[in-house]
């Protein structure tokens, strides 16, 4: 692979989860550096974060939007989970069969960076980031915003 759109989850009025730290502060962080790493690798990276959408519908669909309408080979949407206060980890969420070694790889690889649980790649047919886009998708949950030490 080597030409990528990663996209932060979200939008600045249609806001995700928070706790500790906020999702779409975090994710903004996120997809910039994550870019800078692939450029280093010599790949192609087209990065976009939504700064106008008002509903969540329109977020998805602006999204799904800007991914398709650039050459890749990959499409990566970068978000930071809620909801576990206790065991927290990072999980990649894929769409498609195909997907499943990847996501379980990512998932692995930041598990072991950050040293949280790894909850791995869960297969999800219901997000419309996943199933709008036309190339591999993956969705990453960083962490979870709730849990203290995901945060730390």
């Amino acid at each position: 692979m080597d030409e990528f759109v990663i996209s932060s989850g979200h939008a600045k009025v249609v806001r995700g989860a928070n706790g500790y730290l906020d999702e779409v502060n975090e994710a903004r962080k996120v997809v910039p550096k994550v870019a800078e790493y692939l450029k280093d690798l010599d790949c192609k990276v087209h990065t976009f974060n939504d700064d106008t959408s008002k509903t969540q519908r329109d977020n998805i669909n602006t999204i799904v939007k800007y991914h398709n309408s650039k050459s890749r080979d990959l499409d990566v949407s970068v978000h930071f989970n809620a909801g576990t206060k206790e065991t927290g980890g990072t999980e990649v969420l894929y769409y498609g069969d195909g997907n499943k070694a990847l996501a379980a790889k990512v998932s692995k690889a930041i598990s072991e960076a950050l040293g949280i649980k790894d909850r791995g790649a869960k297969k999800r047919t219901d997000l419309g980031f996943l199933k709008g886009t036309s190339k591999p998708a993956i969705l990453i949950e960083v962490c979870f915003v709730d849990t203290k030490s995901n945060a730390d």
